[in-house]
């Protein structure tokens, strides 16, 4: 596993990696706290940490990218709340090498990343290939999806959220969704324009 030894920003550090056969074991510094799937069935809203969470997924999204990885299985399960406050992104064998294309990492990979094929069909009528899109450009749209999830604290299952995650998009920073995406659907990342535009929701929505 190639990510170990790297230092990741909101993430555990990796203490020590094995290899048996062909698998890999890493161990990390513990962590205090849950993740966040547990956390949100005990809390109703998370609108007080909302914009920690996104700023910080979004820092360890841009330090892994840095260290030309991209991360494959973004979920609610591998977001952790830690008890002293802030959230890191855990399960860090996610990371794929940059070199190597978009690939569901099973099922719970699979939230947001058809919000860059929606985008695609209904503003470029195109018919996206998204195995052919880069893994940054898919992180950098699952951080956008992400933080519209958690501002607007949506609670509807995952084959209706795409259709709202679009909606909201293209209602309240629709020239902003519009710039990026068309950047991320040509296969060119751009971590200003993403910055600027969770920014903008991070304000603009409730």
């Amino acid at each position: 596993m190639a990510i170990a030894g790297e230092q990741i920003r909101n993430a555990p550090r990796v203490i020590s990696l094995a290899k048996d056969q062909d698998y890999y074991y890493y161990f990390t510094e513990k962590l205090e706290g849950e993740n966040l799937d547990d956390y949100l069935k005990q809390n109703s809203v998370v609108r007080l940490t909302s914009d920690r969470l996104i700023s910080d997924v979004f820092r360890a999204f841009f330090s892994i990218s840095n260290h030309q990885f991209w991360y494959s299985d973004l979920c609610k399960k591998n977001i952790f709340v830690l008890r002293s406050g802030g959230f890191n992104l855990i399960d860090l064998d996610s990371c794929i090498p940059s070199e190597k294309p978009f690939f569901y990492n099973g099922r719970t990979s699979c939230e947001y990343p058809p919000l860059l094929k929606r985008f695609a069909r209904e503003v470029r009528n195109i018919d996206l290939d998204i195995f052919q899109i880069q893994g940054v450009c898919v992180n950098q749209a699952e951080i956008i999806a992400l933080a519209v999830d958690v501002r607007c604290s949506l609670r509807i299952p995952m084959d209706s959220k795409i259709n709202v995650l679009h909606t909201l998009l293209m209602q309240k920073v629709r020239q902003e969704y519009i710039d990026l995406f068309s950047s991320l659907t040509d296969n060119k990342p751009d971590w200003v324009k993403a910055k600027k535009l969770v920014d903008i929701i991070v304000n603009v929505m409730p």
